[in-house]
């Protein structure tokens, strides 16, 4: 199942996880008096899969995950084993999917997607956990293609639509989530 060494009862050194059928799991590297362990997890394949710290059998720090390829995927980052700090998605081509932030694992701040050539996709700012704020999608060539705020998850006042050249296309106005007015621009 592992393999490794204790010290008055205490795991020092490298460990070595394996699964049922003997292939390596995962390897840690324990120290500061087996308080912490640099990790480092493995697919079946025997490719990397995550890598990362533990303090206190709690993920710490910055985690990287990988795709069965050895990808970077994911970077999380780790205080006493809740999501805090900015946490990075890719794409296969290493460009950013997407960005966001956590404080004590609720989502909170801002939060960016991108199309995989890396152009800005969307742009909205989360508070505890609820969108709450601005709300902007863009086409792929940068232009916006609708904006508008949201309250605590719900869509809240005047959302603009556009079309792809640019002009306004439509507007809608929201109360707490839901539709009150429509109002269709002409084509000019």
């Amino acid at each position: 199942r592992y393999e490794g060494e204790f010290q008055n009862n205490i795991p020092v050194g490298i460990f070595k996880y394996y699964t049922e059928s003997g292939m390596l799991k995962a390897n840690l590297e324990y120290f500061n008096d087996g308080k912490s362990a640099s990790a480092r997890l493995y697919y079946p394949n025997g490719k990397v899969q995550a890598v990362g710290l533990y303090s206190q059998e709690k993920k710490d720090s910055l985690w990287r995950y990988y795709n069965d390829e050895e990808i970077l995927v994911l970077e999380e980052v780790y205080q006493a084993g809740m999501l805090h700090g900015e946490i990075k998605k890719y794409y296969k081509n290493s460009n950013v999917a997407e960005i966001f932030t956590y404080v004590q694992g609720v989502k909170d701040g801002e939060w960016k997607q991108f199309y995989e050539d890396g152009n800005q996709m969307v742009k909205c700012l989360y508070k505890k956990n609820k969108l709450n704020g601005y709300y902007i999608r863009y086409y792929q060539d940068g232009r916006r293609e609708f904006e508008g705020r949201y309250y605590n998850d719900l869509k809240n006042g005047i959302w603009k639509f556009y079309l792809s050249n640019g002009n306004l296309n439509y507007e809608l106005e929201y109360d707490n989530g839901q539709l009150l007015t429509e109002l269709e621009l002409e084509d000019e």
